[in-house]
């Protein structure tokens, strides 16, 4: 604990709010490719090293397990990353499917369909899912930035037993949430600009 201003701030609250709120979408993504990278090395060096041993080629155990293991990572990395995509693909198509059963039946009768249909009810409800499903996973990054700039900004507030208005922490919310988003945008920035300088090269 230590004290700024007169306010007593809880040092680990604070910590992590500050962290999730500014760094959310870096720590996240971070996280994940440090977490694929770990289990798929781990993997791939056990792999590695018993296939060596299998074959009884003893004096290639070492090499055969850093081998094994970048590239047990380098598919970890990638699995993981598959993985989140998936995640937030089959959230956005779940949310999508819910929003149709009460967006359907105002549809159907806009265009003079029987809501009771059932092709009309699955046709309806699969079109929402898609829809949703799509937006959810091409704004994935955002979506993240979004939820970890507001639990990172409670996180603040509590730090300090925040009692005022909401003002303060209205402010703190979308510092975090454009100071997240310009950090995502450079890196994308950055990352389209190298692509165009290798293609040039």
């Amino acid at each position: 604990m230590f004290t700024v201003f007169g306010y007593r701030i809880e040092t680990l609250p604070f910590a992590a709010g500050a962290a999730l709120a500014f760094l959310g979408w870096t720590l996240y993504w971070l996280g994940i490719n440090a977490t694929g990278a770990a289990l798929g090395g781990v993997l791939g060096m056990a792999f590695g090293g018993g296939a060596a041993i299998l074959i009884k080629r003893e004096d290639i155990v070492l090499p055969f397990m850093l081998i094994t293991g970048v590239l047990g990572a380098l598919f970890g990395i990638f699995l993981l990353r598959t993985i989140h995509k998936i995640v937030f693909f089959i959230a956005g198509v779940a949310l999508g499917v819910l929003a149709g059963v009460y967006i359907v039946p105002s549809v159907a009768r806009m265009w003079n369909l029987s809501p009771n249909r059932l092709d009309v009810e699955i046709i309806g409800k699969a079109a929402c899912g898609l829809v949703v499903g799509i937006f959810f996973l091409s704004l994935h990054r955002y979506i993240v930035i979004l939820v970890t700039a507001l639990i990172g900004t409670i996180l603040l507030a509590y730090s300090w037993n925040f009692r005022g208005g909401i003002a303060v922490p209205l402010c703190i919310f979308f510092s975090a949430l454009i100071f997240q988003i310009y950090l995502v945008r450079r890196r994308i920035h950055r990352a389209f600009s190298h692509h165009h300088r290798a293609e040039g090269s």
